[in-house]
């Protein structure tokens, strides 16, 4: 029988990163040999699954609204809006889309939507005089939920914005109008400026005329006052943060962020963070080498492949600064991918008022609409016309890159088929076809070293 090959191609992004993808113009051959697969089971348990999807539904009518959602899942306190925190964020986000530039500096020679250098000229050109305001960037999703959820799994952007000392943020989403996804580096990005506000209005007012922190309007806060002032915030909050929380619902994967906490790998399982309310360190001392992670349902022990903390040094020297004694904090990060529809439990130790307690909770990864098979080797599926099938390809290593994470299919030429292939992640296709006899895919990954692996899935059409 003649086939013809048909390459799938697209830009995607994961993360904090866009990826991109073309076709191969070899496959890996099918033998007698090649395994029939069955539908994944599900790890999921029917209890554990409806507790999540009863305690853990998101409002999503805005970005802001989705973000303090998460935010009071955990018990921090919502966030709210600043205008002129929002006008330097939207700046920003149209300087970035405008120039296909993505990062927290501004080129003053591209002088078109140029409002500042850095996050801090940006928030004082906008009117914003406390100097320590934050910015987090997403970018290359659809929706403003997929940016934020994105940003979840970076754990350096994940604690900032789950800060217990700031409380009003500008929060700017869009998407190119007419976006050209194979062209434009940047086609939707999502920019947070978050701050304090009262460390703002003591500015606006002209300080408290002491010594001590200065405001960009050259107004001085006093130390006292300053600490005083992020106290009162942080007494609002819950102990302890721990995410992905109880019962949420969460992506698998990580893949990287900037600073990057995994400089060795680009991609790796969704990270486990805990975070101690500042006005509680005294009473708190984490045991980050207690932590344990495991499939609830099978019991197996998830491999790390690091766990970082306030006190060790981190991979980055960007985020030298997370290294501190003013935060007590830890991140340990799953050696591969967490798997789809799974049910984890996490656990560590630490120390409360002289004794060893330990804390255990479960999170979920999402469920998916249909069937999903795992693709480890050149396998055989039986497919039904017209259903959906969700088709994995875990990660060979660590180093596999998203950008160069490509696939094709072959079918038979006497007829033209229906087919509908949607990306998932770098590693997750979704497909529905109709209208064909025979159709085979062939999945191409490549590592940092530049070795390629290939496998191939023939559905046997039923």
């Amino acid at each position: 029988m003649v086939l013809k090959r048909v390459f799938i191609a697209w830009i995607l992004a994961v993360g904090l990163v866009g990826c991109g993808g073309g076709g191969s113009d070899t496959t890996s051959a099918l033998d007698s040999e090649t395994p029939t697969l069955s539908a994944s089971t599900n790890l999921v348990d029917s209890e554990a699954q409806a507790t999540a999807a009863s305690n853990f539904n998101p409002a999503t009518d805005s970005a802001l609204s989705y973000l303090n959602y998460l935010r009071a899942y955990v018990q921090l306190p919502a966030y709210v809006e600043n205008a002129t925190l929002l006008k330097s964020a939207n700046a920003h986000l149209d300087y970035m889309l405008h120039h296909n530039a993505l990062g927290h500096i501004e080129d003053p020679q591209n002088a078109l939507y140029f409002t500042g250098k850095t996050p801090q000229n940006r928030t004082i050109s906008a009117g914003y005089n406390w100097p320590g305001v934050s910015e987090n960037i997403s970018y290359n999703q659809s929706n403003f939920t997929g940016l934020i959820d994105e940003l979840m799994t970076a754990v350096y952007h994940r604690m900032s914005l789950l800060d217990f000392q700031k409380d009003e943020i500008g929060i700017a989403y869009k998407e190119s109008a007419v976006p050209n996804k194979d062209d434009d580096p940047v086609w939707s990005a999502l920019v947070t400026n978050a701050g304090v506000s009262a460390l703002e209005t003591l500015c606006q007012a002209g300080g408290d005329g002491r010594i001590g922190y200065l405001c960009d309007n050259n107004a001085r806060i006093s130390a006292d006052r300053y600490q005083s002032e992020l106290d009162a915030l942080a007494q609002k909050a819950a102990d302890m943060v721990v995410w992905p929380a109880p019962n949420s619902q969460v992506l698998p994967t990580f893949y990287e962020e900037t600073p990057d906490p995994l400089p060795d790998c680009k991609v790796s399982g969704n990270p486990v963070s805990v975070q101690v309310n500042p006005s509680k360190l005294a009473d708190y001392t984490l045991l980050p080498d207690t932590f344990r992670l495991i499939e609830k349902v099978t019991g197996t022990e998830i491999v790390l492949n690091r766990v970082l903390s306030n006190v060790t040094d981190q991979p980055d020297a960007e985020a030298a600064h997370w290294k501190t004694t003013e935060k007590e904090w830890f991140a340990a990060f799953p050696q591969q991918r967490l798997k789809w529809q799974t049910l984890y439990e996490a656990s560590f130790d630490y120390l409360y008022g002289g004794q060893t307690m330990t804390k255990t909770w479960q999170f979920l990864t999402p469920s998916l609409d249909g069937e999903m098979v795992t693709l480890y080797h050149n396998a055989q599926y039986d497919y039904h016309l017209g259903q959906t099938l969700y088709i994995y390809v875990p990660p060979e290593n660590c180093t596999v890159n998203a950008n160069k994470w490509t696939s094709n299919y072959e079918y038979d030429t006497q007829q033209t088929p229906e087919l509908t292939v949607e990306v998932v992640d770098p590693q997750t296709l979704k497909l529905v076809a109709r209208k064909v006899s025979q159709l085979s895919l062939t999945f191409t990954q490549t590592d940092l070293s530049g070795q390629e692996y290939m496998k191939t899935l023939k559905l046997n059409i039923r």
